[in-house]
């Protein structure tokens, strides 16, 4: 007698969760695989000893509702994600959402991760529908499976999530994510569980800026667990803090081996020792620091991560280079050792940069542009009578050059200004200090400003010219864009949001740089390059909301700066790998150096590249 497929379906409806746990799937089940991880092959969890309490906390069987972990890198952290996932979809089927901060990093996770795993673990493969063929692992975003399945959104598009309703919702990497038109995105995307009453929730992220970290927020809303494990020498259990490590060093230059100082014996712990000492069974443990909080919180800083992954003394080393930057003025590195090394979120300085003498920065360059420039941006801003234009050189090694700045006086609703911009931003060539000439490779314009509708008329028509329009997000740790080139479909609208606060932190990091060389920021000596320029360039700092707040009446000097910097991301160039500069093409190497060339046929600018 066949079975009656509604009535098993009813059963198994019904039924409760078989008894296993997260970390129990993952040892019996899960291959790494090497799209996505250093050591492919068999899972296990004695790798990565400090997983399987997190992992555990988001099994059906736990009565925890919320698991949050602020972690440093190289510490399998998104393979645990991707572990609980994967066990909810083939033993406890049920709407899982996975939240990651943009598109382009969904299709990542999707390509990378989720499609190869679930590819290798042969009896979840049989279990996930869809796709277009019988090789397909269900869509780019979606892996289905009866009674539930994968969903894949992300942050900078709440329409990605926002009518969805899961028992799982995994948020992925939240300082990445910002607040957008429908509110707070970490709110929405918890709210998505609210219609199960056994519902899991994990977060996870490396911090950012303290004050501002949404993983330091939830942290602080936890019972804030930190691993602990036994001294090998006398027993006593201990954590790994980044005072209590030891090492000899002169000039910023590592001298000695890294060791550990355990604070009540005093021994000097070596590193490939920690494989013991993280061992369960040796008797290591997370213990509460904000014991009864009903939501668990993991500390898990990159001093923990497995013997051959990264290495104390490479984390020493890090940290000895960027202090020796941070003397300098730039402390961008330093807060990327705090972040993603110690897992702490970093204090910044924030009573912003000014210049009060102008003469002190601006340098006689030998031509329109410096060799060291490798690409050419512009920014644009739009006011009621003129408009305001920025070219930037883009270095080597975070090197800024300020090449032009240009005022186009008129009405930006008038095809005449238009007319004008367009040829300034895609006739103009500008000849290098060795005579080669370049050109603009991609210019943003603000639509937020004084005349909107015709901006957005403007764009819509020069996508092929890479002028981008650009909206800024001005929250704190928004992607420096939401989307780039790449990603824009036929029937997209020329728009891409801007992580505007995240782009001033590092830019204004650039501009307190005092010595030339890396991130340093140069400008031309040139008459615009005047105290009202600088004055406009430094007219903004951070207030304790860690937010931008203008202390003088102009400020588009900055904007258009910002402009310039996001378009760099937008095209995905990435100026340390060029071999050569992006020059104007036909140029050859022994030519004289030429006269600027007075433009190009509007119909044939394509051609010239």
């Amino acid at each position: 007698m066949s079975e009656n497929p509604l009535l098993k379906g009813a059963m198994n409806a019904i039924k409760p969760d078989p008894r296993q746990t997260v970390t129990e799937w993952a040892n019996t089940n899960r291959i790494l695989t090497t799209e996505a991880s250093a050591e492919a092959g068999k899972y296990r969890t004695s790798r990565t000893p400090y997983m399987k309490e997190p992992m555990d906390a988001c099994s059906p069987m736990s009565p925890v509702t919320q698991v949050k972990m602020m972690k440093g890198t190289q510490i399998a952290a998104s393979t645990a994600a991707d572990n609980i996932a994967m066990c909810y979809m083939d033993l406890y089927p049920c709407p899982i959402l996975y939240i990651v901060p943009t598109e382009t990093l969904a299709k990542g996770t999707s390509l990378r991760r989720f499609t190869p795993a679930i590819k290798a673990i042969p009896r979840l493969r049989e279990k996930v529908t869809g796709g277009k063929t019988k090789n397909d692992v269900g869509t780019m975003f979606t892996k289905p499976v009866a009674g539930g399945g994968l969903t894949l959104g992300w942050s900078n598009s709440t329409s990605s999530f926002r009518s969805f309703s899961a028992r799982v919702v995994i948020l992925d990497d939240v300082d990445g994510f910002g607040e957008f038109g429908e509110g707070n995105v970490m709110t929405l995307a918890k709210a998505r569980a609210d219609a199960f009453s056994n519902k899991i929730i994990f977060i996870n992220s490396t911090p950012t800026i303290e004050g501002d970290s949404n993983i330091e927020k939830e942290f602080e809303d936890s019972d804030q667990r930190e691993y602990f494990m036994p001294c090998p020498d006398c027993g006593e259990l201990i954590n790994f803090v980044w005072e209590n490590f030891t090492f000899d060093s002169k000039d910023y230059e590592l001298l000695s081996e890294v060791t550990y100082s355990c604070k009540h014996c005093g021994s000097q712990i070596q590193e490939h020792k920690k494989t013991w000492m993280m061992a369960e069974e040796n008797g290591a443990k997370w213990i509460p620091q904000n014991d009864g909080h009903i939501h668990r919180g993991y500390l898990v800083p990159s001093y923990l991560s497995p013997v051959g992954w990264l290495s104390w003394e490479s984390i020493v080393r890090e940290f000895l280079k960027a202090a020796k930057i941070m003397k300098r003025g730039d402390s961008r590195l330093m807060q990327t050792w705090q972040n993603t090394r110690n897992a702490r979120p970093f204090k910044p300085r924030l009573d912003g940069v000014d210049i009060t003498d102008p003469s002190s920065r601006v340098e006689r360059y030998g031509a329109d542009v410096p060799n060291g420039v490798f690409v050419l941006t512009a920014g644009v801003d739009t006011q009621d009578d003129r408009v305001e234009v920025v070219i930037l050189g883009h270095g080597k090694n975070g090197e800024l050059f300020f090449i032009d700045y240009k005022v186009i006086a008129g009405d930006f609703q008038y095809d005449a200004v238009k007319r004008d911009l367009d040829h300034y931003l895609i006739n103009t060539i500008w000849v290098r200090d060795d005579g080669f000439k370049m050109k603009v490779v991609g210019s943003g314009i603000d639509t937020g400003g004084h005349r909107t509708k015709a901006v957005y008329d403007y764009v819509k028509r020069r996508l092929a010219n890479k002028i981008f329009g650009l909206k800024g997000a001005s929250v704190p740790h928004h992607p420096v864009v939401n989307k780039q080139l790449k990603d824009f479909k036929l029937r997209d609208k020329n728009l891409v949001i801007v992580g505007t606060t995240t782009i001033k932190d590092d830019f204004y990091a650039r501009l307190g740089v005092t010595e030339v060389g890396t991130n340093y920021v140069h400008f031309p000596n040139k008459d615009i390059f005047d105290k009202r320029f600088f004055n406009m360039l430094t007219a903004e700092k951070r207030n304790d909301k860690g937010l931008y707040v203008k202390i003088r009446t102009r400020n588009e000097a900055i904007d258009v700066t910002v402009y310039a910097i996001a378009v760099l991301t937008i095209l995905n160039i990435a100026i340390d790998d060029l071999e050569s500069p992006i020059l104007h093409i036909g140029e050859q190497k022994n030519q004289t150096k030429p006269k600027r060339d007075k433009g190009i046929q509007r119909d044939k600018w394509m051609d010239e590249y």
